[in-house]
């Protein structure tokens, strides 16, 4: 993506980060994509849990399977510098948010849709194309807003909508930690970063399979 593109992003959601340092990120993670050689076990990318087998959302063909191994490479990339429990979500147009890859404490395999609130911060960045960041969750859960379902004991989250051009969310990256503020700038640079890695796969997915959600304003 172009610098312009970056810029607009960080500007939309309120980041007032090294453009430099996203820069830097972005280019290590997807040469991480494009040059690495590592093969995943198959079932560690096409998994299955009490949510189901991921097969029952995406079909098991080369380009998913390239979309899987990409998020799974990339994550992991990550968060060998910044250690935390993470996922990369798909938005899907009949499930909602598609777990593609995921490292640390579980966390959901998919996000249905029609969840209610208080909703998590992930389905909310889907939802509103806004990043989440929440520096004590602690205080949201004493506010009665964080969602019980979804709880892994974290005291941080960040959720990161990642969008083209057009404005449409096509996933969300989220990662919490058992600190709080445990996301400074530096972190949120990685982050963004991966979000713009990933953006090229994303967007061949959903040209593939056009969403119905409603665009980013």
């Amino acid at each position: 993506m172009s610098a312009d593109s970056l810029s607009d992003y960080l500007h939309t959601q309120g980041l007032k980060l090294p453009h430099g340092d996203v820069q830097a990120a972005r280019l290590w993670l997807e040469t991480v994509i494009r040059m690495a050689e590592a093969e995943i076990d198959r079932s560690v990318l096409w998994y299955a849990d009490a949510a189901g087998a991921l097969a029952d959302r995406l079909p098991e063909n080369a380009d998913n399977h390239t979309l899987l191994r990409a998020a799974y490479l990339a994550l992991d990339a990550l968060l060998s510098r910044y250690p935390a429990t993470a996922a990369v979500y798909l938005l899907h147009p009949e499930h909602g948010l598609v777990r593609l890859a995921a490292q640390g404490l579980p966390l959901p395999a998919v996000f249905a849709p029609e969840q209610t609130e208080p909703l998590h911060p992930a389905v909310r960045s889907a939802q509103t194309g806004w990043l989440g960041l929440v520096d004590n969750i602690g205080l949201w859960r004493g506010w009665g807003d964080w969602p019980t379902g979804h709880d892994n004991g974290a005291q941080s989250c960040i959720a990161l909508p990642v969008y083209g051009e057009d404005g449409r969310v096509l996933g969300v990256l989220y990662a919490e930690h058992a600190d709080t503020q445990a996301f400074d700038a530096e972190r949120q640079s990685a982050w963004v970063g991966l979000a713009f890695a990933l953006l090229p796969l994303l967007q061949q997915w959903h040209h593939t399979h056009p969403p119905t959600e409603e665009h980013h304003e």
